[in-house]
């Protein structure tokens, strides 16, 4: 097991990354002392996108019990103003146990629901949940343009199930919700696998729509490769991380970025050779996909300086 700084050195110096964002499936993001420009970390609002909101943590860290739609509604903005301003993002994997299909529901739907939800939680129906967790999902998005934070979403291929059904996990059910909110930064993740030119069409499409690479290359190097190479020549240059290890061992996390060296090099070469881009440009893309991407969607360095503010104020009151 590695302590604080080892991992800090290993992810920072031995695999050459910037820093890394962290959903620890909960909504609590404090500046990490470990490392206050390192360690960034997302809001989850997954259990919101499930139509599954837990109360009883929220009532704990807002001190506002959800009765009803009101309540739930003040209190998600609650949830904003404490952890916004260290949070570099929302995130959701709710295709992990609900379709991406997204419709628009009315608070009239919303509060039926969440009544019922209150009351008697396993006789909901699955209806009723997914109104719910729309509902849900669009107030996050909402807050998230409101804050300024990005709004991640898994999209395409399961980690860890032995169930997937395809069904759920195409990122174009997501284009209602993304031409509903055009002032949101939609961070969709994993190339959709295997839907990667579905993806492809939804990041051309819509201005507002990030493809993160995070873990493809380990899913399916190959297709990966590809589906950057049509990336390049279908959508805007700036829209493109090329880079996530996806995963909880730092030492994984080091592999991961070895491998995602070299896989696009490989990629990039093939253009070169294909004469479809000239060395110069590829490099310049490079850099692009590897950093320069990030860090203006993520607005990192204003990030961090909202960070360390806090851990300053957090260390004049202590």
């Amino acid at each position: 097991l590695l302590g604080p700084g080892q991992r800090l050195t290993l992810l920072r110096e031995r695999a050459g990354l910037d820093h890394v964002q962290i959903d620890n499936f909960n909504r609590i993001c404090c500046p990490d002392p470990a490392g206050l420009d390192f360690f960034l970390y997302d809001i989850s609002w997954v259990n919101f996108c499930n139509g599954e909101p837990d109360v009883d943590a929220i009532a704990d860290e807002t001190g506002i019990t959800i009765r009803d739609l009101t309540t739930l509604r003040t209190a998600m903005a609650a949830i904003f103003e404490q952890q916004a301003p260290c949070a570099v993002a929302v995130k959701s994997q709710h295709a992990y146990s609900r379709t991406l299909l997204w419709q628009e529901r009315s608070d009239e739907e919303a509060a039926q629901a969440l009544a019922h939800y209150l009351n008697e939680p396993a006789a909901m129906t699955g209806a009723e949940r997914l109104a719910l967790g729309d509902w849900c999902l669009a107030r996050g998005v909402e807050l998230a343009t409101e804050h300024n934070l990005p709004f991640k979403i898994h999209t395409g291929y399961y980690a860890g199930h032995s169930r997937m059904p395809t069904d759920y996990i195409r990122a174009g059910h997501l284009a209602r919700l993304l031409a509903k909110y055009p002032a949101a930064r939609f961070v969709l993740m994993h190339t959709a696998y295997p839907y990667g030119n579905e993806l492809i069409a939804l990041a051309k499409h819509y201005p507002n729509v990030y493809v993160d690479l995070c873990w493809a290359w380990s899913i399916d190097p190959y297709s990966t490769s590809d589906f950057v190479r049509r990336y390049i020549h279908a959508v805007p240059a700036n829209k493109l991380f090329v880079f996530g290890g996806d995963t909880t061992w730092p030492t994984a996390a080091l592999a991961y970025t070895a491998q995602t060296r070299h896989w696009l090099a490989r990629t990039l070469q093939a253009e070169v050779d294909d004469a479809l881009l000239s060395e110069p440009t590829a490099i310049a893309l490079a850099e692009r996909f590897m950093r320069t991407n990030q860090y203006e969607c993520f607005q990192i360095d204003e990030k961090r300086r909202q960070i360390r503010d806090v851990a300053d104020r957090q260390t004049q009151t202590a």
